[in-house]
């Protein structure tokens, strides 16, 4: 479905492929750098049953901030032992993991809604705009305004671009 909202982007644009992806009930398009949802096991080549019930659980819980401790009470064993699991499986903390999930959330919902960025960092767990968009830049390396503001003004989805381009470009524009 991603190919083919592509194509009708790049040869009849922006605003036909919104409209098809909206009457086919699909939340929005991807470029080719944006992966396809598949399940924790399937996504890490891994087969533990409780990594992927922790994954479950994190993406449960992505709205309110949940803690190690509850996550690995919920499942029946310590603390120890769900970052043991982690460790093994996907070589972080299970923390980490879960910033890393929330934060991928709120680009998407960045990039695909237009809420604003109090709300989605409310939506992601985030105690406040603020505190989200120090996180953001630290992870992606440039704010969640400015992920927002080049989308925006591009056709095309970029395949990878470094917080200098986007600067540039965001300078161009304005």
């Amino acid at each position: 479905m991603d190919l083919l909202l592509h194509i009708i982007l790049k040869d009849h644009g922006r605003d036909l492929a919104i409209a098809i992806a909206e009457q086919l009930v699909c939340s929005g398009m991807r470029d080719g750098t944006s992966p396809q949802r598949f399940s924790a096991q399937l996504r890490h080549g891994v087969r533990n049953k409780l990594l992927g019930k922790a994954i479950a659980l994190m993406n449960e819980y992505i709205e309110t901030p949940i803690t190690s401790h509850e996550i690995a009470e919920e499942l029946g064993i310590s603390c120890r032992q769900l970052e043991r699991i982690f460790a093994k499986h996907l070589n972080t903390a299970p923390m980490r993991y879960w910033l890393a999930l929330r934060l991928n959330r709120a680009r998407n919902l960045l990039l695909q809604s237009e809420a604003s960025i109090s709300e989605i960092a409310v939506a992601c767990g985030f105690n406040s705009a603020s505190h989200f968009s120090k996180v953001f830049r630290t992870r992606f390396g440039y704010s969640p305004m400015n992920e927002r503001a080049f989308r925006s003004h591009t056709t095309e989805f970029p395949v990878a671009v470094s917080p200098q381009a986007m600067a540039s470009h965001i300078a161009r524009r304005a």
